[in-house]
């Protein structure tokens, strides 16, 4: 079981996949890490954003990681598996979560069948659930860190 810093394996599979994303960044790809953890914590697999280095547009981290935890599982099957995702943006260093990141890591698994629905992604800030109904839905902490005035005048197409 991985274990960092705080003790917990959640600390320690953020660090691995932290880890990832910065290795992504250092092959010019969009740094984004991504652990996935068997249903005792064990970390099973990891991967960084590899669509650079392959030439492929499937390979995400969340992808990857995905794939190489069901060949690890020797199933397609990854029912309580854990994914847990660290987002790291150039110029702005570290992210505590991207919900368009996690819902498409949770769409990928869903589309292949390798998980069901609700999908937990843990990410820094906290779990997000991502729910597939005929629509997908992402539940999770938000938090308004800004604010401001957003100001435009509206433009008739008949009046111009």
């Amino acid at each position: 079981m991985l274990a960092g810093m705080g003790g917990t394996i959640w600390d320690g599979a953020m660090i691995a996949a932290l880890a990832a994303a910065r290795a992504a960044a250092v092959r010019h790809d969009v740094p984004v890490g991504a652990v996935v953890l068997d249903p005792g914590g064990d970390v099973v697999a990891t991967a960084g954003n590899e669509r650079e280095q392959r030439q492929d547009p499937t390979a995400y981290a969340e992808v990857l990681a995905l794939r190489a935890a069901a060949q690890s599982a020797g199933t397609w099957r990854l029912d309580g598996h854990t994914l847990e995702v660290r987002f790291y943006e150039r110029g702005a260093g570290e992210t505590m979560s991207s919900g368009t990141g996690s819902t498409g890591a949770a769409a990928a698994g869903l589309h292949l069948g390798w998980v069901t629905s609700p999908v937990t992604i843990r990410t820094p800030a906290g779990p997000l659930e991502i729910r597939s109904e005929d629509e997908m839905f992402l539940v999770g902490p938000a938090q308004i860190i800004g604010g401001g005035e957003f100001y435009f005048e509206s433009h008739d197409a008949t009046n111009t």
